[in-house]
């Protein structure tokens, strides 16, 4: 199935991440995020979160991280090839990202 979510994270700095109970009703803290602004973020098809881009201290960011919730660790993955803040994402149908970014460049990621 293609047509995953994928949102935009925040325009202000994050450095820690939560997690979200929809049964309790409640959030809990988890390890350290990207610490970007304006990263955007794709659930995958395996259950994990793919974040990339944003906005660093020095600007646009090529920065990709994966975060695993069933372990709640953060892992690098592969950098984008052109730095892009505030880009849009879509899953597609073979499981790769579709990443649009803020420059107009497009480009796929792999798992």
């Amino acid at each position: 199935m293609g047509g995953g979510t994928s949102i935009n994270i925040s325009t202000t700095y994050l450095t820690g991440a939560e997690l979200y109970d929809p049964t309790a009703g409640s959030w809990s803290a988890t390890s350290n995020g990207p610490g970007v602004a304006s990263a955007t973020a794709t659930l995958l098809q395996n259950g994990k979160v793919l974040v990339f881009g944003g906005t660093g201290s020095s600007g646009p960011t090529a920065n990709t991280e994966i975060y695993d919730p069933a372990t709640g660790i953060w892992t690098p993955t592969g950098s984008l090839l052109v730095p892009q803040s505030g880009s849009l994402a879509v899953l597609l149908p073979n499981g790769n990202v579709l990443a649009i970014g803020s420059a107009s460049d497009a480009e796929i990621y792999a798992p």
